[in-house]
């Protein structure tokens, strides 16, 4: 009787593992050297992947297991990917476990384009369009100095300044931006112009005399030229 339940036991672990094993697959990824913004359950850090048939990068909203990510590398990595069940409706249906990491590569930044530096450290930038609104009397303005990593300028109410950082051909980043603290009650463009200045993934194109920003490659403000 002992032997028969034994052999039960181990015909429903087998039962079990087969099971299981069934709900999981190999594949292998591609990881890109940064991570981008994107919107799960709220604003969350993605990383960007390539499947074996994908052409572009395409956001991951879930986490690797036995993984440790480092900033600057892509990957190509083998994965363990299992089916769940019963999984919330805002959660992943999927269990993703780094099985192998087959290549681990540095990138080199790129570097912006010195004429377009020198072109904006040029002039002035007045701020004419921002997310979808055009300003008719807007003072909000934008001055690079590119030699020394610096924005400075006026949010239509108050004078700020801080760090700005070209990456790559049409990257651009903020950090560290002050302002003075004047109260300016019929001012409506300062809290957007501050709180677009301060978002991650920014992108940049010149065209026609304007600098135009973009996050996540939606156009969110237009700044024409004044010459100094």
């Amino acid at each position: 009787m002992k032997k028969i339940t034994s052999l039960l036991i181990a015909l429903l672990t087998i039962t079990q593992f087969a099971k299981a094993a069934s709900n999981s697959e190999i594949i292998t990824m591609e990881i890109k050297e940064n991570k981008a913004d994107c919107t799960g359950v709220g604003p969350m850090k993605c990383y960007l992947v390539k499947y074996k048939n994908s052409k572009d990068w395409e956001y991951f909203y879930s986490g690797f297991q036995n993984f440790k990510y480092q900033a600057g590398y892509r990957y190509k990595v083998q994965v363990k990917r299992t089916k769940l069940k019963n999984v919330p409706a805002d959660a992943s249906s999927y269990k993703y476990k780094v099985v192998k990491v087959l290549s681990k590569k540095k990138v080199k930044a790129e570097k912006a384009d010195a004429k377009v530096l020198a072109f904006l450290d040029k002039y002035n930038w007045k701020l004419l369009s921002i997310n979808n609104k055009t300003l008719t009397n807007s003072t909000a303005t934008m001055k690079f100095d590119t030699k020394k990593g610096t924005v400075s300028g006026n949010t239509g109410c108050n004078g700020y300044g801080g760090l700005v950082q070209f990456t790559g051909k049409n990257k651009i980043a903020f950090s560290k931006v002050v302002s003075t603290q004047m109260a300016c009650l019929d001012n409506n463009v300062e809290g957007e112009f501050l709180k677009l200045i301060s978002l991650e993934n920014l992108t940049y194109d010149i065209a026609d005399q304007t600098f135009n920003l973009y996050h996540n490659q939606k156009l969110i403000a237009i700044f024409g030229l004044v010459t100094k």
